[in-house]
């Protein structure tokens, strides 16, 4: 990217940054059911408990991002080591997720939870894993964790828990945040965070799942996100008109023209954010 191009993207970013009214304030969208589909989260541990948690994730995207998935979920204890939002539903149109955590570790629940539950509203089954653009998905479910888990411990520290003995843990879900993100570069200048993404775009092609890589996209977009959260309506559209051999600045050309007309200005934002004028 040539130093003129970095300057305009910079120079578009502010100004897409000060119309960041224009993105609209729709209604807050109603919550499908989200059931635990199984009797316990650990031994001794009642799955109401981590329903409940995965209920307060999906409420602060609902309330805050105005955003929601459309399909019921189910909530699982994944036999991998890892969290995975399935591609193919379950009887009944359901959506299953499958989480690698188990006891009272709310804080990681809600981490992984709030990653694959944005998988489910962007409609990541509409695109192949093996394309080379799905790390910007990653990277924005990566985000859906940061921002949710801060904006979740906000909630409950405010007395918006679902037990009332669990507001002070809001604490520790912002904690969680700031002890997985402390290690993370950050950028100083618009041009400094391109040619860093310049260089690493080749890499988060080949793996989309290289979640330190994942991880300084995330926290370069969380700022935005914090100050104007209905930046979230826009990432249902993300999958709408993925194609085959499109560069990054194609991929988000097309979510930009997949995207309803009035939240188009926030693809914008958010691409002007990673210093791609669309």
């Amino acid at each position: 990217m040539k130093k003129w191009q970095i300057l305009f993207a910079y120079w578009l970013l502010m100004v897409v940054s000060l119309k960041a009214a224009e993105v609209p304030a729709l209604p807050e969208p109603e919550l499908k059911p989200i059931k635990i589909d199984q009797p316990e989260w650990g031994k001794g541990i009642g799955a109401e408990n981590a329903q409940a948690v995965c209920v307060a994730v999906a409420k602060a995207f609902a309330r805050h991002g105005r955003v929601a998935a459309r399909e019921p979920i189910l909530v699982r204890q994944n036999k991998d080591p890892w969290p995975i939002a399935l591609t193919d539903p379950a009887p009944g149109g359901k959506r299953v997720i499958l989480l690698a955590t188990s006891g009272t570790y709310w804080s990681q629940l809600a981490y992984q939870f709030a990653h694959e539950y944005c998988h489910v509203f962007s409609k990541h089954w509409k695109v192949s894993n093996q394309h080379p653009n799905m790390w910007f998905a990653e990277a924005l479910c990566e985000l859906a964790s940061l921002w949710c888990l801060r904006q979740t411990g906000e909630d409950w520290l405010a007395g918006d828990a679902p037990y009332p003995n669990w507001q002070s843990y809001g604490q520790s879900l912002k904690d969680y945040v700031d002890n997985h993100i402390k290690d993370t570069p950050t950028f100083e200048s618009a041009e400094a965070f391109a040619a860093w993404l310049t260089s690493n775009l080749d890499a988060l092609s080949k793996d989309r799942t290289r979640r330190d890589l994942n991880t300084v996209v995330a926290l370069r977009l969380l700022p935005l996100f914090q100050k104007d959260p209905r930046l979230w309506q826009a990432v249902p559209y993300l999958n709408s008109d993925v194609q085959s051999g499109d560069g990054f600045r194609d991929h988000l050309q097309r979510w930009h023209a997949a995207t309803p007309p009035g939240l188009r200005p926030a693809v914008a934002q958010i691409a002007a954010a990673l210093g791609f004028e669309i």
